[in-house]
């Protein structure tokens, strides 16, 4: 057994050998209800009940925080591929647009008092580019702008980079990168329909209706994958409405080829840039997976998701984004029976085995679902509960190689001051290190 570590950041800092990857939850855009939902795309996966999981779900029709022009997000009437929807993981907000206005959402976080859905802050799509906007993508780090967070949108045509106005402000977007073109022809009547940036070229990912995906260069070059045909992939319909980057997918870190997922409303699928299906990770053992709800827009989220199952009340969950760097991470465990318990935090990864049990092994009575046999296992003291609850801020430093994949579970000694038991686990937590 390693020796006991204070701080998962630690932990995932040892851990850059790691050949696992695995995807996390993808926002999906739902204007036919006017909402954001979020899934994950496990069909199937290690320890969980088959299809798409759906994890929550917001309206995003809801007074705009600024009034003046920003009337609030409308749906677009009867247009399937207007509007859109981008995560931004330093910040764990939610960008989405109808077309014309983009408002910005708060994600949860059980250190802020603000609910999951909640809006901070509205502006117009500077008329630079033609409206609608029909494709949105996130640079949360500023890899393509030299630091500053960029929002690629498109209106169908072209392409442009706006860097968003602060929170609360409801002040105009700043133009950052002048609008570009696809490099590639589009057959008449096609349009670009979603947009994602791939951190490991500084390039982004296109689709388009006619189920086409483009690699371009930022200013409007021929990017590295070229033009490949996205929707033979699990039989999807060639009017693509969506597309995600896959985050924790680099070439410089894990040696695997980077993937995304592609929707075309209805249908989910996982290709890698050369076209084909992408190889099978934790989240997604398969490459077809059915969309939660009709969908006009993909997001990716670097946000950990359960597996397992917990024995008793005490359940635990992860929250912020496990991007590199990852400021709002954390994990949370609720329903702790017994307040004064010490919590004790098992951790592993697929090095030395496959850092996970699924059926669980049972220790003290419970499931075990982290293999801290394993080199890379470990378990940490973290200390006594002070109530029913306890949050755990994790921030994550800069320079994580991402693909690194952690595997988490909490074991609770519940008889206050004496060590012994008895015991109750929680589920377990996957997370995975991703490019923000």
């Amino acid at each position: 057994m390693k020796p006991l570590l204070t701080s998962l950041t630690v932990i995932a800092a040892t851990l850059a050998g790691n050949t696992s990857t695995g995807a996390q939850t993808l926002y999906g855009l739902n204007s036919s209800a006017g909402s954001v939902v979020e899934f994950s795309s496990m069909a199937a996966g290690p320890c969980m009940a088959p299809g798409p999981t759906v994890t929550t779900a917001f309206p995003y029709i809801v007074p705009p925080l600024c009034g003046g022009p920003m009337a609030g997000l409308t749906p677009p009437p009867g247009v399937f591929s207007f509007g859109d929807i981008a995560a931004d993981r330093l910040t764990n907000t939610i960008y989405v647009c109808d077309g014309f206005v983009i408002e910005q959402y708060t994600d949860y976080s059980p250190l802020s008092t603000v609910s999951k859905g909640s809006p901070l802050n509205s502006f117009l799509v500077p008329p630079i580019i033609g409206l609608p906007i029909t494709g949105m993508g996130m640079d949360s780090a500023g890899i393509t702008t030299g630091g500053i967070p960029v929002l690629y949108v498109t209106d169908g045509f072209l392409i442009m980079g706006i860097a968003p106005s602060l929170p609360g402000t409801c002040a105009a977007a700043i133009v950052v990168v002048a609008p570009f073109p696809t490099p590639f022809p589009m057959p008449a009547g096609a349009m670009l329909s979603d947009l994602t940036l791939d951190p490991s070229t500084a390039s982004l990912l296109a689709c388009d209706t006619a189920g086409m995906i483009h690699s371009i260069g930022i200013g409007g070059f021929f990017g590295p994958y070229g033009l490949f045909p996205g929707f033979p992939v699990c039989g999807l319909m060639p009017t693509l409405q969506g597309i995600a980057m896959d985050l924790a997918t680099t070439p410089s870190a894990i040696g695997s080829i980077p993937a995304f997922y592609v929707t075309d409303g209805f249908l989910v699928g996982y290709v890698d840039v050369t076209g084909a299906p992408a190889a099978s990770t934790f989240y997604t053992p398969t490459p077809c997976n059915l969309a939660p709800a009709p969908l006009n827009g993909l997001a990716y989220a670097a946000h950990s998701v359960n597996y397992g199952t917990a024995p008793g009340s005490a359940k635990l969950k992860a929250f912020g984004q496990s991007s590199s760097p990852g400021p709002t991470y954390g994990l949370e465990i609720l329903g702790i029976p017994a307040p004064g318990g010490f919590i004790w935090l098992l951790t592993s990864t697929n090095i030395g085995g496959l850092g996970f049990f699924c059926p669980p092994l049972f220790a003290a009575g419970n499931p075990l679902y982290v293999d801290i046999f394993a080199a890379t296992g470990s378990i940490t003291p973290l200390f006594a509960t002070p109530g029913p609850g306890a949050v755990i801020p994790l921030p994550l430093p800069a320079g994580l190689p991402p693909g690194v994949e952690v595997y988490i579970q909490a074991f609770i000694d519940l008889t206050p001051g004496v060590a012994g038991g008895p015991w109750m686990s929680t589920n377990a937590v996957d997370m995975v290190i991703t490019a923000p």
